[in-house]
């Protein structure tokens, strides 16, 4: 008995078995337009169900994993969407979330056991039968859907780094890779005197001027196209890069750090925007999932804050800073 002293609780154990099933039921939700419904007022099961054509058991379901989730919030069995779920949920949000969502539904295949152990076993990436995403003309990170779902993951964070920092000293921003320009545009929006580049491959650029356009930027933020394996990085004052790092190899990025080195302006400022592991890559939860999805998804990892300082240190940046910005994100800011 002496064995069973000390009781621990299995809800860590649980979770790992529930969560695979709620992030799914919540894909399923979106699809089917549970969400959409809620938009327009608060609603029964009974009447989710009717307008759906399914029975109240599946609903049920479905909204429950919405609920712990804070999506969805219940009052006297009528249901309606949280604070929450109106900013991310409602098409008409700017932080609409559901191109993030189809994207994942459109690549749901991945997700699967044997996919995620192939991963595993073979070091590679799973999408588009694990050819590199940025490759081809025609794949997968060249499409409108793969730009917008990214653009719609990084419009918060985007939008609150900036506030962080004041860039009104810097003459123009270099956002390489860019995809959508949103963190170029949140930077110009919040810097009346800055200027940008979005820098990105052919097939996106497209997609690119019409985020820029949206905005009402067109005279501030120019586009370039631009390998960034191939070619020399524009000229600037600060060297941006979005969520990039963590998709390639460590040796790669001091590539990339030193490419920007070697463009930037004296005192000219790196910045870049990743979710980081803590020193022993132990955590945070959502770095480690996020590292998972990298296994299927790219070449890379997610780098603890002190990778990211070694490797600027590497490139010759210097007075390297650490910033935590928008929930589990950070900035690594280093100063040429």
């Amino acid at each position: 008995m002496s064995s069973f002293s000390k009781m621990f609780s299995d809800e860590k154990l649980q979770l790992v078995t529930g969560q695979i099933f709620v992030g799914q039921a919540i894909l399923i939700a979106c699809k089917l337009g549970i969400f959409k419904l809620l938009i327009n007022g608060p609603l029964s099961i009974k009447d989710i169900s009717h307008s759906l054509k399914l029975e109240e058991r599946s609903v049920q379901a479905m909204i429950s994993c919405a609920c712990a989730l804070e999506l969805i919030e219940c009052d006297s069995a009528i249901y309606k969407l949280s604070q929450l779920g109106q900013s991310f949920l409602n098409e008409t949000s700017s932080l609409y979330y559901g191109g993030v969502f189809d994207l994942l539904i459109q690549q749901n295949e991945i997700m699967s056991f044997e996919n995620i152990e192939k991963a595993i076993l073979t070091n590679k990436p799973q999408v588009d039968s694990g050819t590199d995403i940025f490759s081809s003309f025609n794949g997968l990170g060249g499409t409108r859907s793969f730009v917008k779902a990214l653009h719609q993951k990084a419009f918060a964070p985007a939008f609150h780094w900036p506030k962080l920092l004041n860039l009104n000293e810097q003459k123009k921003i270099i956002d390489i890779g860019g995809g959508s320009g949103i963190h170029a545009i949140a930077a110009c929006l919040n810097n009346p005197l800055l200027r940008g580049i979005v820098c990105d491959r052919e097939p996106v650029l497209p997609y690119t001027q019409e985020y820029i356009k949206e905005f009402g930027l067109e005279e501030r933020i120019s586009v370039n196209e631009l390998d960034m394996w191939e070619n020399e990085f524009p000229e600037g004052d600060v060297c941006f890069f979005g969520d990039i790092f963590h998709d390639w190899k460590r040796d790669k990025c001091i590539s990339l750090a030193k490419k920007c080195f070697r463009s930037l302006s004296e005192d000219g400022l790196i910045i870049l925007h990743e979710m980081l592991f803590d020193a022993n890559k132990t955590g945070p939860f959502l770095t480690s999932a996020y590292n998972m999805k990298m296994m299927l998804w790219t070449e890379g990892q997610q780098f603890s804050h002190l990778e990211m300082q070694n490797i600027l240190q590497e490139a010759g940046f210097r007075e390297i800073n650490v910033k935590k910005s928008l929930g589990n994100w950070s900035l690594i800011i280093g100063k040429k």
